[in-house]
C-alpha cells in the first residue's frame, strides 16, 4: 500500500490577490470552505493548514505535491482574469466559413487568399425591416456575417425602431454590449440576477452598457424612428429572446402555467404566437 501523503494548502488572502485588482474575500472563503473537511485523492490528503507535512516518500510524490499546491492556489486567481473570448495568436484569422466552428472560432482562411474586403462589412448601411409585430429590427455583424472578426473578440450590430418599436427582453450569453444612440429616444435597461433594475430613457449621443448574460431591452419612446449601433466583446455573443425561448419551444405546458401563473389556454395562445 502506498504511504499517505499530506498536502497543506494556504488559501489566498486579499493581499495575495491585490496584484490582480481583486479584493473580494469571497475567494478566500470559498477556498477554505472547499478544503474543510480535507479532500482525499487516493493516498493524497489535501488539508487547509499552514504547514506541509510529508511522510518519507519519493521525489515523485514531492513533485506531485508541489504541482497540486500550485494548481489549487492559482485556480481562484485564474478565474479573476479569464477573458470573454480567447486572445488571438496571430495578426488576424479571417474565418473560413466552409469549415466547422471550433472551440476558439472558425479555422483560418489561408493568408495568401485574404484580401482587404475580408476586413470590411457593409451590412449596416441599410436599416432592417421594422414592419414586424415588434416594430424593430437588428442587422448583425457577427463572425458568421463578418469573417474578419474571427478570433478578435468583437461583434457589431445596427438596431432600428419604428415609433413604439421594441427590441424585446433578451440576453447575450457570451458577450457584454455597448449601445450608442444615433437617432431617437429609447427606454433601455437591464435586470441583474438579484432582480435589480437599471433603466432610463437614453437619447441621441448617449451610450449605455449591458453586462454579459443579463436580460435587457430597448423601447422607442419617441415620436420618430430611432437607430443605434451596438458593439459586443465577442465574435459570437449569442442572442436569446426570453419570450421566444419560453413559448417558442416545446416546454411542457404545466411548466409555463406554474411559472407565469396563467392557465393552459393562455399558454397555448402564446405558443401559437411564438411558434
Amino acid at each position: 500500500m502506498a504511504p499517505s501523503v499530506f498536502v497543506t494548502i494556504k488559501c489566498p488572502t486579499w493581499s495575495s490577490l491585490a496584484m490582480f485588482g481583486e479584493r473580494n474575500p469571497r475567494l478566500t472563503r470559498s477556498c477554505k470552505d472547499y478544503f474543510n473537511p480535507p479532500k482525499v485523492y487516493g493516498s493524497v490528503h489535501i488539508v487547509n493548514e499552514d504547514l506541509l507535512r510529508l511522510p518519507v516518500g519519493s521525489l515523485k510524490n514531492a513533485t506531485m505535491i508541489t504541482l497540486l499546491q500550485l494548481l489549487v492556489i492559482a485556480a481562484p486567481i485564474f478565474q479573476v482574469i479569464t477573458a470573454s473570448d480567447p486572445d488571438p495568436l496571430q495578426d488576424f484569422c479571417v474565418a473560413d466559413l466552409t469549415k466547422d466552428l471550433t472551440l476558439n472560432g472558425y479555422p483560418c482562411k489561408r493568408a495568401a487568399n485574404t484580401t482587404t474586403e475580408d476586413f470590411i462589412f457593409s451590412g449596416l448601411r441599410n436599416s432592417g425591416n421594422t414592419s414586424v409585430p415588434t416594430g424593430a429590427a437588428a442587422v448583425f455583424g457577427f463572425v458568421q456575417d463578418y469573417p474578419g472578426l474571427n478570433t478578435l473578440g468583437l461583434g457589431i450590430a445596427r438596431l432600428d425602431w419604428a415609433p413604439g418599436g421594441l427590441i424585446p427582453p433578451h440576453t447575450h450569453p457570451r458577450g457584454s454590449e455597448i449601445i450608442y444612440v444615433v437617432k431617437g429616444s429609447l427606454y433601455a435597461g437591464f435586470v441583474t440576477t438579484q432582480n435589480q433594475l437599471f433603466a432610463r430613457v437614453i437619447s441621441k449621443g448617449d451610450v449605455m452598457i449591458f453586462p454579459r448574460g443579463l436580460i435587457h431591452w430597448q423601447l422607442n419612446v419617441g415620436n420618430t424612428t430611432a437607430m443605434a449601433i451596438v458593439t459586443l466583446d465577442s465574435q459570437s455573443p449569442g442572442f436569446q429572446l426570453i419570450a421566444n425561448s419560453m413559448f417558442g419551444s416545446d416546454i411542457l405546458d404545466e411548466v409555463l402555467v406554474k411559472t407565469f401563473f396563467i392557465d393552459e389556454n393562455a399558454v397555448r395562445q402564446l405558443k401559437a404566437t411564438f411558434s
